[in-house]
């Protein structure tokens, strides 16, 4: 504090008045050329980057999390319910020589026919479908 100082004043490249050849006075020292940095030529500090990084790790979680994961559709049945409600029907049916659609009450009646009794003649496709043509069911 309370140092003179010389120094010459020159216009930069980028068109600025910059201080140049700086000396304390009183001192021999070869003089120095300050090096001043324009608002624009700074490095972004620490404190910028941290948030930056945050929100990439955060939309990378969301989209690992929720977006690359299986999503069930609105039309996924358990396994468990349709498998119920067969056993309590078919518990009902038992194989007792009938073979055609006609002789038929219902189509699980004809399913539970076709997948467990021989000699059914109600898939004439043959694609697993009973009673294709049958319009009672």
């Amino acid at each position: 504090m309370g140092e003179t100082i010389s120094f010459e004043i020159r216009t930069g490249p980028d068109g600025k008045v910059q201080a140049v050849a700086i000396q304390r006075s009183g001192t021999t020292a070869s003089p120095r050329q300050s090096v001043r940095r324009s608002p624009t030529s700074r490095k972004p500090s620490n404190i910028a980057i941290v948030p930056v990084l945050l929100i990439l790790g955060l939309v990378g979680y969301v989209d690992y999390r929720f977006l690359g994961s299986p999503q069930f559709s609105v039309f996924d049945i358990p396994s468990r319910s349709i498998d119920s409600s067969i056993q309590a029907e078919t518990q009902n049916f038992k194989c007792d020589g009938r073979q055609y659609c006609s002789e038929m009450t219902s189509r699980a009646e004809a399913e539970f026919f076709l997948r467990n009794c021989p000699n059914t003649k109600m898939d004439g496709d043959h694609d697993g479908v009973p009673c294709e043509n049958d319009s009672r069911f």
